[in-house]
């Protein structure tokens, strides 16, 4: 989202957010990999045996995680904005 995006470069000031972007990136990087890593340990843990019970509780703890993220973003005040010129 790129009001989002801007929200939070202004948050950072100017000199410092190409650290913080590539940490940032890195970390994005790597929970977007969980997804799939979580998955796996399931199918490796529960022998390819998939039903209806078992797959809701995976959507639900996916949805859950997104839901942390979604609520953090109602967090961000544009008073905390950095003034730069």
């Amino acid at each position: 989202n790129s009001c989002l995006e801007t929200s939070w470069a202004r948050s950072i000031f100017r000199n410092k957010r190409e650290d913080i972007n590539g940490a940032r990136q890195i970390t994005n990087k790597f929970t977007t990999s969980l997804g799939p890593l979580f998955s796996a340990a399931i199918f490796i843990a529960y022998g390819n045996k998939w039903d209806v019970g078992l797959v809701q509780n995976v959507m639900l703890f996916g949805t859950g995680m997104t839901s942390v993220v979604v609520a953090l973003c109602f967090c961000f005040r544009a008073s905390e904005e950095i003034e730069q010129e």
